[in-house]
């Protein structure tokens, strides 16, 4: 075994004072050069643009795990009770799946776009001791869960 060892010298600076409750899921969009994410606590989408500096918010019905981009140019996010595309420039949302509807206790959380175009979703217990009910999801490109 050989003792080797890197540096790796990066500068690093803050880009976006957020200051968000509990950030998460950021998911940059090529198309309109601006970076989504989520405050999970504070039941927000959140858009920056960081050409402009701008940042939009869109606040949620009930908490947000994660979002992903869709092939429509809508976000599909995961809220507590379901899965939705939302429509950020008529600000509607449309309830494509609700997996784990029937454990009041879960919610959704952390969920990605497969390159397939596939979302998938976890859920978890959202009390405070968690107990083993999670679940992993797919949500398929004809909204199929």
């Amino acid at each position: 075994m050989s003792d080797v060892s890197f540096q790796i010298k990066t500068e690093v600076r803050c880009v976006l004072d957020a200051r968000d409750a509990l950030g998460e899921s950021p998911v940059w969009c090529p198309k309109e050069r601006v970076l989504y994410r989520v405050d999970i606590l504070g039941q927000k989408v959140l858009r920056w643009d960081p050409k402009t500096g701008e940042q939009q918010s869109w606040r949620m019905p009930e908490k947000i795990g994660s979002l992903g981009l869709s092939l429509d140019g809508h976000l599909i996010v995961a809220l507590k009770g379901g899965v939705h595309l939302f429509n950020t420039r008529r600000e509607t949302m449309e309830c494509i799946a609700t997996p784990d509807a029937h454990i009041a206790t879960n919610r959704l959380n952390d969920g990605k776009v497969s390159p397939e175009g596939r979302f998938w979703i976890g859920s978890m217990d959202d009390r405070p001791e968690k107990h083993e009910v999670a679940s992993l999801f797919c949500i398929s490109g004809n909204n199929r869960c």
